[in-house]
């Protein structure tokens, strides 16, 4: 919760700082503005993180669920690719002999693209074990509106046909 927090601050006291010097630099001495700007930025960045964090917002926006099927490794795999592809996303690496599938989305309003990858792993019983991780490209991207959420639920729910 405290990487969140600090996340949060940052992203959006350091871009405040940056407007509110330039702004304040137009009317007054350079070192007056940088004075401003700074403690104007990092209390607009601090207000801001502890308002969205008692209504409990957060930036977990990697999001992973594990499944177990009863069906041997090939066709597993086989559903998984099915299941990336009925995203309409592209397929970037599909390797059989290791169990990874990696996807790229598209840039959407929401975000920068998403990365999904499918790792999947045999076990004894002849069943298979398979993680589906969906993630966004950029690793400072703060909020992505449940997509990387919706993406794991709806290859969940493909595989699990």
């Amino acid at each position: 919760m405290r990487f969140n927090l600090l996340k949060v601050f940052f992203t959006l006291s350091i871009p405040f700082n940056i407007f509110l010097i330039c702004f304040f630099y137009s009317f007054y001495h350079f070192q007056f503005a940088i004075l401003i700007g700074l403690f104007g930025g990092f209390f607009a960045g601090g207000l801001m993180a502890i308002i969205l964090s008692i209504q409990g917002y957060t930036t977990d926006i990697n999001i992973s669920q594990e499944v177990g099927l009863d069906v041997p490794y090939e066709e597993a795999f086989k559903k998984c690719i099915d299941a990336i592809s009925s995203l309409g996303v592209k397929i970037n690496l599909e390797d059989k002999k290791s169990g990874l599938l990696k996807a790229r989305g598209p840039i959407t309003w929401s975000s920068w693209g998403q990365v999904i990858e499918i790792s999947l792993k045999r076990t004894d019983e002849g069943k298979t074990w398979v993680k589906v991780l969906s993630r966004p490209w950029l690793p400072f991207q703060i909020s992505d509106r449940g997509e990387n959420q919706n993406n794991v639920k709806q290859v969940v729910e493909f595989i699990k046909k």
